[in-house]
C-alpha cells in the first residue's frame, strides 16, 4: 500500500498505473494477431486483383477482332466462350469486392489498435511520473514492473512470430507433397526415365509452378530460422535439426531438374519432405507450448497485485 505525504493512498494512480500494463500487454497481443490477419487480406487482395485483371484482359482480347476469334465465331464456339468469361469475371470482381472490405477492416482494425496503444503508453507515462513525483521510492518497483512485462510481451512477440513462420513453411511442404504426390504424377513416373522425357510431356508452365514452390519452400525454412534465432529456449535445441535438413533441402533444389528424372529419386524427395515436415512439426509444437506459457505467465503477473 503506497501513501501519498499527506497521509492519503495514491490507490487510484496505482490501479491505473496496473490497469494500463495489463492493457498494454493484452493490445500487444491482439495487434501481433492483427498484423498477421492483415498481411493475410492483403495477400488475399493481391490475388483477387491479379485474377480480375486477367479476366478483364481474356475479355478485351476476345472483343478485338482476331484471326482466331473469327475461327471461334464460324465454328460457333465464340459466344459460349465469351458468355463463360463474362462469368467468370463477374466471379473475379465480387471475389476482389469481399478482398477489399476484408483488406480495408484489417487496416481500419490495426490502426485503431495502434492509436490504442500509443494513447495508453502516453497515460502510462504521465501516470507513472506523476506517481514518482510523490513518492521517488517507488521507482525500483515501478521499473521492476515495467520490465517484467516488456519482457513477456517481446517474448510473445517473437514466439508468435516464428509460430506464423512456422505454420507458412508447413503450408508450403503440404501443397508441395500434394502436387507431386498426385495420382497423374505416380502414374507418370514409370514414363520418366529422362530429364528430356519429362520436359517433353511436362507442361512449361508446370515445371514454373514447380519451381517458384522450391523456391518458396527455400525462402521459408530461412525465414524459420531467422525467427528461431531470436528465441533462445527453443533456438539451441532446434538449431541442429535444422542445420540437418539444409543440407536436404540444397540437394532437393540443385536436384530438381536434374534428378527427378525416375521414380526412385522422386520418391526419395518426397520422403525428404516428409522428414522436414515432420520436424517444423516437432519445432511448431515446442512453440505452441512456450506461448501458453507465457499466456499463463501474463495471467499470474497481473493477478499478483
Amino acid at each position: 500500500m503506497v501513501l501519498l505525504e499527506d497521509g492519503s493512498m495514491a490507490v487510484d494512480l496505482g490501479m491505473e498505473y496496473e490497469t494500463l500494463l495489463l492493457q498494454l500487454g493484452a493490445l500487444s497481443r491482439k495487434l501481433a494477431l492483427a498484423k498477421e490477419t492483415h498481411d493475410e487480406q492483403q495477400s488475399a487482395l493481391d490475388g483477387a486483383i491479379s485474377q480480375l485483371e486477367k479476366k478483364t484482359a481474356t475479355l478485351e482480347k476476345m472483343e478485338k477482332e482476331s484471326f482466331s476469334n473469327s475461327v471461334m465465331k464460324i465454328l460457333g464456339t465464340y459466344e459460349q466462350r465469351y458468355h463463360r468469361e463474362s462469368e467468370e469475371k463477374i466471379s473475379a470482381k465480387l471475389e476482389f469486392d469481399k478482398a477489399y472490405v476484408l483488406k480495408i477492416n484489417a487496416h481500419r482494425y490495426l490502426g485503431d489498435l495502434e492509436e490504442d496503444i500509443l494513447e495508453k503508453k502516453n497515460r502510462l507515462r504521465d501516470v507513472k511520473e506523476q506517481l514518482l513525483r510523490r513518492n521517488p521510492e517507488l521507482l525500483n518497483i515501478v521499473s521492476e514492473r515495467e520490465q517484467k512485462m516488456i519482457q513477456l510481451q517481446h517474448y510473445y512477440t517473437q514466439t508468435v512470430e516464428a509460430e506464423e513462420a512456422a505454420n507458412q513453411l508447413l503450408d508450403a511442404i503440404s501443397d508441395i507433397l500434394t502436387t507431386v504426390d498426385s495420382s497423374d504424377t505416380i502414374n507418370n513416373w514409370e514414363m520418366i526415365t529422362e530429364i528430356d522425357i519429362l520436359l517433353s510431356v511436362v507442361d512449361r508452365h508446370q515445371l514454373d509452378v514447380a519451381e517458384a514452390m522450391i523456391i518458396d519452400l527455400e525462402r521459408k525454412v530461412h525465414a524459420l530460422v531467422r525467427e528461431l534465432k531470436d528465441l533462445d529456449y527453443i533456438y539451441d535445441s532446434q538449431y541442429q535439426t535444422l542445420t540437418e535438413c539444409r543440407p536436404v533441402i540444397n540437394d532437393f533444389f540443385s536436384g530438381l531438374f536434374s534428378e527427378w528424372s525416375t521414380k526412385h529419386i522422386i520418391e526419395k524427395n518426397l520422403e525428404l519432405l516428409a522428414s522436414l515436415q515432420k520436424n517444423v512439426q516437432q519445432i511448431l509444437s515446442i512453440l505452441l507450448e512456450r506461448k501458453h506459457e507465457l499466456e499463463h505467465d501474463f495471467l499470474s503477473f497481473s493477478k499478483a497485485e
